[in-house]
């Protein structure tokens, strides 16, 4: 085995490093913190604003056609800036309503 893939081995816990249960050390290493990247990926996926590109927090919610989306300050149809997929498809839809805030 070359040295750089040893290191990388040995420095995620994937070697045993002389304990019997060989995955115990990356389980209880860096390999736990898959499940907290993961958490907050599926987090950021749900907050972030529906519109295609637009990285901020969706804080409000309006309803398409049945569809809920989140959107931001500057996608909402009422008070944004007119521009967004969202907003567009809200002004086409005759069903189009924006839910209040809880």
């Amino acid at each position: 085995m070359n040295s750089i893939a040893h290191f990388i081995y040995t420095w995620t816990g994937a070697g045993h490093g002389g304990q019997p249960n060989t995955g115990y050390s990356f389980w209880s290493g860096i390999g736990s913190c898959l499940a907290y990247v993961t958490a907050l990926g599926f987090a950021w996926h749900h907050l972030v604003c529906h519109d295609r590109g637009c990285r901020r927090v969706g804080r409000h919610h309006v309803a398409v056609d049945g569809i809920t989306y989140r959107v931001c300050r500057r996608h909402h149809p009422r008070f944004g800036d007119g521009t967004g997929a969202v907003h567009a498809a809200y002004h086409t839809s005759p069903t189009a309503t924006v839910k209040e805030q809880p």
